[in-house]
């Protein structure tokens, strides 16, 4: 079954022409995979795709991460207003029934983008709870610029 195949494929790769046709071939396997690779990067890079989704505005900083799956990782806060990290401060709850705070301060611009109730860990962990409910329910698009 496999020799009618082979055969008139085999004849039609020695078919002289200015080049024996297997060359032809040859030759082109470079552009196939280049089409192949640039439609894989339109794919993922595509508005609808949660590779984009890397920078959210939540609770007066904004925060970045890396995500090569769903959940985001290395969560960092930036100021909105010159863009450099943000730097926590934990405040109160170690004397008495003082509630705990946590501020995030900008020490490029002197100002203090947020303040939240809880610890560093807990404010960090909202901002991840509230990037992967986003992601869950589909609205992180609304958080991606179109290009």
């Amino acid at each position: 079954m496999a020799q009618p195949t082979i055969e008139p494929l085999w004849q039609h790769l020695k078919t002289p022409s200015q080049w024996p046709n297997w060359v032809a071939y040859l030759a082109s396997i470079p552009s196939v995979l280049a089409v192949f690779f640039l439609g894989w990067r339109y794919l993922q890079y595509r508005k609808s795709s949660r590779r984009l989704f890397k920078q959210l505005t939540y609770l007066g900083s904004v925060w970045r991460w890396n995500s090569p799956a769903d959940l985001p990782m290395a969560l960092k806060p930036y100021c909105p207003n010159c863009n450099a990290l943000l730097v926590y401060e934990e405040l109160g709850g170690r004397a008495g029934n003082q509630s705990q705070s946590v501020a995030l301060h900008c020490e490029a611009c002197q100002t203090i983008p947020t303040e939240q109730p809880g610890t560093w860990k807990y404010l960090q962990a909202r901002a991840a709870r509230e990037i992967e409910r986003l992601i869950r329910t589909g609205e992180w698009r609304q958080h991606v610029p179109d290009h």
